[in-house]
């Protein structure tokens, strides 16, 4: 048989990169499967474990080349390789408790920022939402828009028809928002009956847009009858440089669109010819 050489360190080197590459791949296909984890997250936890590999393979490559004139040598390797064995089923182990856990945390982590009622996001998701959005207008200089939809009279219709009808008009109107926006628009439920959408690269004249495609979703919804009414305000960065004080403005003008609609709120049904 031939002899280990330095002059085959290329293939070994390659071998190695080869193991490196198998393992990736067949971490990154079961845990992807098995836990949804994404690749990166896969690859991210494998990065130690490729250095301890690598640190080890120059160890393992003398062995060989101690035990191929004296296969006696083996038997003193052996206690060295049984050890190496159980430290890689360990960390085969700790590997898959790891991306167990990191799964769970990030699920029980995005459970925290939703709303139960809706599955939009709530205030926690919101405020998160609104300082990664603030700091990536920082960075890239674009605008950013914000809308607030608040239903029109939900109190009276919790009063009046009770809290299950009002519950499935906030479903409803958040339904008719998670369908009209962008994918990379963020809503959620701020208040018991109150939404805020943000839209990230967003000017003015496309959140009007925005705004007119929402009002007329809200305006097709239909609940026991009843019409879904709510009153919507708006605001972009810029002019304003903070998103908060947008918001506040967004918020203002929502108040002032709720005090000019007329006196028809979501309790009362509407007739056959929509009036």
């Amino acid at each position: 048989t031939r002899q280990p050489s330095w002059d085959d360190l290329p293939i070994y080197a390659a071998a190695l990169l080869a193991q490196f590459a198998c393992d990736l791949v067949s971490s990154v296909v079961r845990e992807s499967l098995g836990f949804g984890i994404s690749p990166a997250a896969v690859a991210s936890f494998l990065r130690p474990v490729f250095l301890v590999d690598a640190l080890l393979a120059p160890v393992g490559l003398t062995a060989a080349f101690v035990i191929a004139p004296e296969p006696l040598a083996l038997l003193g390797v052996l206690p060295l390789a049984a050890l190496l064995w159980v430290f890689a089923r360990d960390r085969h182990d700790r590997i898959d408790q790891a991306l167990a856990l990191s799964h769970a945390y990030h699920g029980a982590s995005d459970q925290a920022r939703r709303d139960g009622l809706t599955g939009v996001y709530n205030r926690l998701g919101w405020e998160e939402a609104l300082t990664a959005a603030q700091q990536q207008m920082l960075d890239t200089r674009q605008p950013a828009s914000l809308i607030v939809v608040d239903v029109d009279g939900l109190k009276a219709a919790n009063d009046l028809r009770g809290h299950e009808f009002g519950d499935t008009v906030i479903r409803s109107l958040s339904r008719a928002l998670s369908h009209t926006v962008r994918d990379q628009d963020v809503v959620a439920r701020t208040g018991g009956d109150e939404f805020a959408v943000l839209l990230p690269n967003c000017g003015r004249a496309e959140a009007e847009i925005a705004v007119r495609r929402l009002t007329d979703a809200i305006g097709r919804q239909r609940v026991g009858g009843t019409q879904l009414s709510a009153s919507i305000g708006s605001a972009t960065c810029p002019p304003s440089g903070d998103l908060r004080d947008a918001l506040r403005a967004a918020d203002s003008e929502m108040y002032d669109a709720k005090r000019r609609r007329p006196h028809r709120h979501t309790a009362q049904p509407v007739d056959r010819r929509g009036r």
